[in-house]
C-alpha cells in the first residue's frame, strides 16, 4: 500500500474511533476540517519522514556518515538551515587559534545537528493561536520560518504587542520546534 493511503486510512480509523466514543455521532465538521488540514501540512512538510521506523533509520545508518551528512545538511533541511545559518554557529573556545568556529567536519558538531533536526517536528498555527503563554512552561524551541507573530504581554486582560514580526510564507517551508 503506499505511503498517503496508508495514512488516509489510519485518519480515517481515528475518525471512525473518535465517533464511536462520541455515541455515533460525528465530529463537528470545522473541527474534522482543522485536523485533516493539520495532518495535510504534517505529511507534506514532515522532513523527518524517511526515517520514522526502526528499519528506515537502520538502512540510513548503513550509508557513509559523509552521504548522511549531505542528506541532511544539503536537501532536507537546505531551507532551515539558510534561514537559521547565524543561530547555529558556535565558537570553539577549546581552539588555540582566535575566532574558531565549530564546523560540519567536527564529530561533535556533526552528532549535535542531526540530533536537532531529527527533533524538528512541522507546525502549521492557525492565525491568533498563542505559541506560548506566560508562565507556561515552555518545552521547546520554536523556529517561525513563515508568517506574522507578536511579542507581548497581558495585563487586566489588556494585551499589550510590542513587537511585529512577518516572513513570507511559502508553501514548502516547514515550522519546526
Amino acid at each position: 500500500m503506499s505511503e498517503p493511503l496508508e495514512e488516509d486510512a489510519m485518519l480515517s480509523k481515528f475518525f471512525g474511533l473518535i465517533t464511536r466514543f462520541n455515541r455515533n455521532q460525528d465530529i463537528d465538521k470545522r473541527l474534522k476540517k482543522e485536523i485533516e488540514d493539520y495532518f495535510e501540512f504534517r505529511w507534506s512538510t514532515n522532513k523527518n519522514w524517511f526515517v520514522d521506523t526502526g528499519e528506515d533509520r537502520q538502512l540510513l545508518d548503513q550509508l557513509p556518515q559523509e552521504i548522511q551528512i549531505q542528506i541532511y545538511r544539503n536537501f532536507l533541511f537546505q531551507d532551515f538551515l539558510k534561514e537559521f545559518r547565524s543561530k547555529f554557529i558556535f565558537r570553539n573556545f577549546r581552539s588555540k587559534r582566535s575566532y574558531c568556529y565549530y564546523q560540519w567536519n567536527d564529530m561533535n558538531y556533526e552528532a549535535f545537528m542531526i540530533k536537532m533536526f531529527d527533533a524538528l517536528e512541522p507546525w502549521c498555527m492557525p492565525k491568533g493561536k498563542r505559541i506560548q503563554k506566560e508562565l507556561e512552561e515552555c518545552d521547546r524551541i520554536v523556529f517561525v520560518m513563515g508568517g506574522t507573530y507578536k511579542i507581548g504581554f497581558k495585563v487586566n486582560d489588556q494585551e499589550y504587542f510590542r513587537l511585529k514580526f512577518s516572513k513570507d510564507i511559502e508553501k514548502e517551508k516547514e515550522i519546526g520546534a
